[in-house]
């Protein structure tokens, strides 16, 4: 199994490049998107189409509800599981733009175990200096490395230590890292950044054209306002303060905008730090399929593969 990873800034077609690749390859793809991961997010997260959805079999899209968090652990967890159930398939593809995402399945992460609700509800009632005062007592390493005022990481530290009696410095000590550990081959999918601000601004334009705002009074109906994936995800608050009245269609349309540029460099920082491999910068799909699998076709006679 040589799987093909695709990534980039938002608005660079990684969707559309994976769908076509997946059918040319008789393949599967896992999306990398900490946004498409949720369901009823449809429109603003840029989830494949239905016809996309329906042409090739896709994992850890729709899986989960907004109001639940999704993370990084989980999605290599889930990731390692597909491709071993899957091993018969040669080149799946996996594409997304969370950066986190990708690199901890390239360089790995701590395999922290599922928490039980029963134990985040129980910690959700304390005070941050409560939950303070009993990090310390069972896990002063880590109490000395967080702030005093960082209730979400010190809640993650008492809720590792709950769930498994094992202090969150042990095992953050420790090297039983989850990671894909086989060959991969990479491929950077960008335009310069002008361009890439002109995609940003005409897939917000489309997305609204599409019934964005719409959606959000859906899940307004649906859905608590404070709802995790509302939160995480780049546009949603900001079109409910629309439909609140605080901000009218000019400025919420400028402020996602702004915010998907911003979110489009702090991406290309996370690229910066993956290994080398195929870079695809300012052509088109088709280009860019030709260019992989010619890239594939070299090196695919290799029956060890090629670490990319």
């Amino acid at each position: 199994m040589l799987p093909i990873v695709i990534f980039g800034p938002t608005a660079t077609g990684k969707t559309a490049l994976a769908v076509a690749l997946a059918e040319k390859l008789g393949s599967f793809i896992i999306s990398a998107d900490s946004m498409q991961v949720y369901s009823d997010l449809d429109i603003g997260s840029g989830k494949p189409t239905p016809m996309e959805l329906a042409s090739v079999k896709h994992f850890l899209v729709g899986i989960r509800s907004p109001i639940e968090p999704f993370n990084a652990g989980e999605f290599v967890r889930h990731t390692l599981k597909i491709l071993e159930e899957n091993s018969r398939i040669k080149h799946p593809v996996i594409a997304g733009g969370t950066g986190m995402y990708l690199f901890s399945l390239i360089h790995g992460i701590h395999g922290f175990p599922e928490i039980d609700p029963v134990i985040s509800t129980k910690l959700e009632g304390l005070s941050t200096a409560d939950l303070r005062d009993r990090l310390e007592a069972h896990d002063p390493d880590s109490a000395s490395l967080i702030g005093c005022n960082d209730r979400k990481r010190i809640t993650r530290a008492l809720q590792i230590f709950m769930q498994t009696g094992r202090t969150y410095s042990s095992w953050i000590a420790g090297d039983d890292k989850l990671r894909w550990n086989g060959n991969a081959i990479h491929v950077n999918l960008t335009f310069q950044r002008s361009v890439l601000y002109d995609r940003i601004s005409a897939r917000v334009d489309t997305m609204f054209a599409n019934g964005w705002i719409s959606e959000v009074h859906r899940l307004l109906e649906k859905f608590p306002r404070d709802a995790y994936g509302f939160r995480q995800a780049i546009g949603y608050s900001d079109i409910i303060r629309h439909i609140d009245g605080e901000l009218n269609l000019d400025e919420t349309l400028a402020l996602i905008k702004r915010k998907t540029c911003n979110y489009a460099k702090k991406q290309e920082t996370w690229f910066n730090k993956f290994p080398g491999g195929l870079l695809l910068r300012d052509i088109s799909l088709s280009e860019a399929m030709e260019q992989i699998l010619a890239f594939i076709a070299g090196i695919v006679s290799d029956e060890t593969g090629k670490k990319i």
